[in-house]
């Protein structure tokens, strides 16, 4: 889509609240792209994320039954892009582009994207404006959490953060839990290398 020169440069960035990740991210940049897009709009997305093209291709080119596509992680949020599309009537594309090659606008992005990783600006879906039965929880505060994925799945996630919590909170530990509260240790990689074995 090409915009008017007056709307070329609009930038925006936010939070999302419970269960973070970098693909949830993503997809909430597809969706905050798409939904202040005009009817009828033919739209180019470019991104370094292989798994939110993959998952489109998924989710929205391909015809899923509700079981199978509830399996889809932050499939709520790949619900409200659909429902975007289809309410729109857009033709979305989106195109691969090399992470940290240099690309001007991608390298944009990835600032936009720390930007909203510290905002206080959260991004928040009206769920009952789209089709699709949504699992929630509730907290101490009685406030709604909407499950982005099965609930044996966000069960288990909800379950390793207590128990990692518990173990980091050993006073023996207090320097680990410094870092990991702010960031410093990479659990996914950290895990990876816990299960490392080069004899396999």
């Amino acid at each position: 889509m090409i915009l008017p020169s007056i709307i070329s440069n609009v930038q925006f960035y936010a939070s999302s609240k419970f269960f973070p990740s970098s693909t949830k991210g993503e997809c909430l940049a597809i969706l905050t792209a798409l939904i202040i897009c005009p009817p009828n709009s033919k739209i180019d997305i470019f991104t370094d994320s292989k798994s939110a093209i993959c998952t489109f291709t998924t989710a929205i080119q391909n015809y899923l039954l509700a079981r199978r596509f509830n399996k889809i992680n932050n499939y709520h949020i790949w619900v409200a892009i659909k429902h975007i599309i289809q309410s729109l009537h857009l033709s979305v594309n989106l195109t691969k582009v090399k992470a940290h090659s240099g690309n001007e606008f991608n390298d944009a992005a990835d600032l936009l994207a720390k930007c909203g990783n510290i905002s206080n600006k959260w991004i928040n879906i009206n769920y009952k404006a789209i089709p699709i039965n949504i699992t929630s929880i509730w907290d101490p505060r009685n406030t709604a959490i909407s499950l982005d994925r099965t609930i044996w799945k966000a069960t288990k996630i909800i379950t390793n953060y207590r128990t990692n919590f518990q173990f980091l909170s050993e006073k023996s530990l207090s320097d680990i839990h410094h870092f990991a509260k702010t960031d410093l240790i990479d659990w996914k990689y950290t895990i990876q290398w816990f299960h490392f074995n080069p004899s396999d």
